[in-house]
């Protein structure tokens, strides 16, 4: 048997699980418009409506041992990453260390779908001359392991829609067939450019209203979430 020891996650309008619930069971419309303080990063361009996260771009970075020259390049998606994995720990009681400690082999698998922020590296790019933004779904994984000093296989998985889900069978079956002792499963989604909602529009798949209905008659597409 697997057991799931620790969960963490950030939604819109739920940072944690408990205010996720109380979400869902009141009822709580998390759809609505980019938030004010993310319009600045997209130099004019508009999002339609969907379930967005209200700060995608603040980060300790010194937590994590990171310089911040080196995290004002780095994919907001790992940026998140790492501070929910963090919270993950410390809601199962461990440390990095501890974990590490009890399970010498903890592996890390990642699913996630976009990479955004490679747009937005080529913008800089072409408007500085200077290539610094980092975005590759390998690192999503691969930067967990290396900041809390996880010793076991350490993977991102992209199935698009399936991607988290198929990172959490490729845990469960790491940690049967011996390869890893413990692991870290995460799921990640951002909109951090334009292009994505913009190539997501244009092949007719968001909603007219802005509103997502599954499996009802009515809908007209979807609502892209975060």
């Amino acid at each position: 048997a697997v057991a799931i020891v620790g969960l963490s996650t950030r939604l819109p309008g739920a940072d944690t699980l408990a205010q996720f619930w109380r979400n869902l069971s009141t009822g709580v419309d998390s759809i609505g418009p980019l938030p004010p303080g993310r319009a600045a990063d997209l130099d004019g361009a508009t999002l339609p409506m969907g379930g967005y996260l209200p700060d995608i771009a603040s980060f300790d970075s010194l937590l994590f041992g990171i310089a911040p020259v080196e995290a004002r390049g780095l994919d907001p998606q790992e940026r998140v990453l790492l501070e929910e994995v963090w919270a993950c720990l410390e809601t199962a009681g461990y440390t990095a260390a501890s974990l590490a400690a009890a399970c010498p082999r903890v592996g890390v698998f990642v699913g996630a779908m976009w990479n955004d922020y490679q747009s937005v590296g080529l913008d800089r790019w072409h408007a500085s001359g200077r290539a610094e933004e980092f975005s590759h779904h390998a690192s999503l994984a691969n930067r967990i392991s290396f900041v809390f000093d996880f010793d076991g296989p350490s993977m991102a998985v992209n199935t698009s829609c399936a991607s988290a889900l198929s990172a959490l069978h490729f845990a469960a079956e790491s940690i049967r067939r011996g390869e890893c002792d413990a692991a870290i499963v995460g799921g990640v989604n951002l909109l951090s450019h334009p292009y994505h909602a913009r190539m997501l529009a244009d092949l007719g798949l968001l909603s007219k209203d802005g509103r997502a209905c599954p499996l009802s008659s009515e809908a007209s597409g979807w609502a892209p979430g975060e």
